[in-house]
């Protein structure tokens, strides 16, 4: 969704109502533009670069020509000709961005031979990306209490991601392609002064696809296996990234909402929504040991392993009731939510025997059903003139991720089963349809004070409790090979309290702070850790108490000051401030220390945003100038750290146990990862034109 589409944004955290669900943390609101009754229209158009000084990490970045992002968008609204009481917005936009992670062609995929490239040396981006979108909304007055929306949004996405091992093969990874379309019907009727409802339907699909070459057959696919590192902590001289994928999603969904006043103490509100899936997915990999020049390029036949073929159509259903009661000092917002999940699929019945091997238990089970119903309570009430004390509560439900549920299903005849692969190695994770959802109890109570008419303050605290998150569990086939499959094991808590300033904009200023302190803590943040720590001989035992989350910073700090006078010039800085994220310190550094995940903190972080722009005005043109910059220092905020040092810059475990590094780079410039840090700062020039 562009900036230009939307009239109103809205994002709530915390206990949030019951008409809202699949959501454990916060959800955000959107509603689009509508054309209005005269004829409008606005350009925008800008262009920039990304500008530093660490060349070391980011080399190719010296230059500000614009090319480094072009954006070109075009927006027209209005009423439609010959046709009383439509109107019509649409919105279009081509955005190009190389991003900022380049490097040299020094080899060709077909190059084996670390000291005999092949490449031109030129650098060129290894993250582009182009994006083109387009939305459409009709909008008719049937009757003044009637109104009838139909809305069309589509995008076509075309990307790489950066791959540090291919960092001198810069065609070697796949591109990535994503295409989404959604049309959407909504009818709002106010029945009366106090009753209104709203029927609404959406139809949504996306595909995605990932290859190096689109034609599979390509001859160049027999080169993937060359340019092996000869030797650690060293840059492949050759060869290409060999799986591909295709998917498509599909969501059917219908959903009705009716609120009424229904006396001067409640209003009531109440909905239904029916969704309905389709999941086609298709994911294979080269078989390089039997493809050849005289033999062709082979892949793994159906229903064999190496590759993942599925069609999965679940449902999902939610139904609410909400009741908001204003007495008069105070008001009191409970509601009740229903959500129903049904994967519709079937499986093996015995985990040890996935394959479905005739010799042992081959029955299969339909996956369970999955409901909840969540109670939500909000209660406000006055304190003073200017001050309200909020408290709420509330569940909250939402089902994993698709693939967590279907990763790794093949169907073969009607039947859902899962292909290992033949060595006996621990080296695979598949998905789990019978996954119950993630539940959350949460609990908040906050205070909101004015202190005058432009000064306010705001205090928050809140307490999440977090339940069937999910983790992996290893099982042993009967035929010894092994694998991991998803469950639900892991558990985490998030407990806070967020302070904020806000200086009204008045008198051309305006200012607000918010300061967050947080302990994000759990058993384990990533749902593969059990299946890492088996990974090692003898494995890793997994931890057995609280341990900080990968997301548990302690500290942040949010700052945004805006000077300047409406409709003429304006100026605006965000700052964030925030402490490091945990990290796993390497054992060996720790002088005989007992470990555990995430024991040592990583470095804090930094970054300022810079938005100014001028208005002016041409007839009845209105014309804007602005400059944006992002990460106006420039400042190398690391993300990413070694786990000997604690840094990005500095790997203690590459320097004691390298060795020789055999290729045409050093041991620095393999540590030196650009993906360990944030972006650097990135400088837009544009201009906008209103008619």
């Amino acid at each position: 969704m562009e900036n230009s589409s939307i009239q109103q944004l809205e994002v709530i955290s915390g206990t949030f109502n019951a008409e809202y669900g699949q959501a454990l943390s916060g959800v955000v609101n959107i509603v689009t533009k509508e054309g209005g009754g005269r004829y409008e229209a606005d350009v925008n158009l800008y262009a920039g670069n990304y500008v530093t000084d660490h060349d070391q990490i980011f080399p190719n970045l010296d230059r500000i020509d614009g090319e480094g992002t072009q954006s070109l968008q075009f927006s027209l609204s209005g009423p439609v000709p010959f046709l009383k009481n439509l109107k019509f917005f649409a919105t279009a936009r081509s955005e190009d961005n190389q991003g900022y992670y380049f490097g040299p062609r020094l080899y060709a995929p077909s190059d084996n031979n670390p000291f005999l490239p092949s490449g031109d040396s030129s650098f060129v981006p290894l993250s582009e990306g182009t994006q083109y979108s387009l939305h459409g909304k009709l909008t008719y007055y049937l009757t003044p209490a009637i109104k009838l929306n139909y809305g069309y949004l589509w995008d076509d996405n075309e990307n790489r991601y950066y791959s540090h091992g291919f960092r001198l093969v810069p065609d070697a990874p796949k591109t990535h392609f994503r295409t989404n379309s959604n049309q959407n019907f909504q009818v709002n009727h106010g029945v009366s002064k106090s009753t209104f409802y709203t029927l609404k339907f959406a139809y949504n699909v996306s595909d995605y696809k990932g290859y190096v070459y689109k034609n599979p057959f390509d001859i160049r696919y027999l080169d993937s296996d060359n340019g092996q590192p000869a030797s650690g902590y060293t840059f492949r001289s050759g060869g290409n990234e060999s799986d591909r994928y295709a998917r498509t999603s599909t969501t059917m969904l219908g959903r009705w909402d009716i609120n009424s006043q229904v006396t001067k103490l409640h209003k009531i509100g109440a909905g239904i929504q029916y969704q309905k899936h389709k999941l086609e997915n298709f994911y294979t990999d080269l078989d390089i040991e039997n493809s050849s020049v005289s033999q062709g390029i082979q892949y793994p036949g159906d229903f064999t392993p190496g590759q993942e073929k599925y069609l999965k159509e679940p449902i999902e259903i939610s139904a609410y009731i909400q009741d908001k009661i204003e007495f008069e000092d105070f008001i009191i917002n409970a509601g009740l939510r229903f959500d129903y999940f049904d994967p519709r699929t079937d499986m093996p019945s015995d985990v040890r025997n996935p394959e479905l091997i005739s010799f042992f238990n081959t029955d299969l089970s339909s996956a369970s059903v999955k409901s909840q119903i969540s109670p939500r309570l909000g209660v406000a009430f006055p304190i003073t003139t200017q001050g309200v004390i909020h408290v709420s509560y509330g569940h909250f439900f939402q089902m994993p991720n698709f693939e967590l549920l279907y990763q790794g299903i093949t169907d073969s005849a009607g039947v859902s089963q899962y292909y290992l692969p033949r060595d006996a190695r621990l080296n695979s994770i598949r998905g789990n349809p019978d996954l119950e959802a993630q539940r959350t109890v949460m609990y908040e109570i906050g205070l909101q004070q004015a202190l005058n008419s432009q000064l306010a303050i705001e205090f928050t605290a809140y307490f999440r409790d977090i339940r069937n998150l999910v983790g992996t569990e290893i099982i042993e086939t009967y035929d010894t090979k092994q694998y991991a499959r998803y469950v639900n094991r892991d558990y985490g808590n998030v407990r806070g309290v967020i302070l904020s300033f806000e200086k009204r904009f008045a008198d051309h200023w305006g200012a607000r702070l918010d300061y967050t302190y947080q302990l994000a803590e759990g058993n384990a943040s990533d749902p593969r850790s059990v299946f890492y720590d088996n990974q090692t001989q003898p494995p890793r035992e997994s931890e057995k108490k609280l341990i900080p989350l990968d997301w548990d910073q302690r500290n942040t700090l949010n700052i945004s000051i805006n000077t300047g006078t409406p409709g003429n010039w304006n100026v605006g800085v965000i700052g964030r401030v925030g402490t490091g994220t945990p990290y796993t310190a390497a054992s060996r550094f720790l002088l005989g220390e007992i470990t555990f995940r995430n024991n040592r903190t990583k470095p804090s972080t930094l970054s300022f945003d810079l938005k100014a722009d001028k208005s002016f005005r041409i007839g009845r043109t209105r014309i804007t100038a602005f400059l944006w910059a992002e990460n106006l220092l420039d400042r190398l905020n690391e993300y990413s750290v070694y786990s000997s040092t604690g840094r990005a810059n500095n790997d203690l475990e590459a320097q004691l146990s390298a060795g020789e590094i055999i290729g045409l780079h050093t041991l620095d410039d393999y540590i030196l990862n650009p993906g360990y840090y944030s972006a650097p700062r990135q400088i837009r020039l544009g201009l906008s034109a209103g008619f």
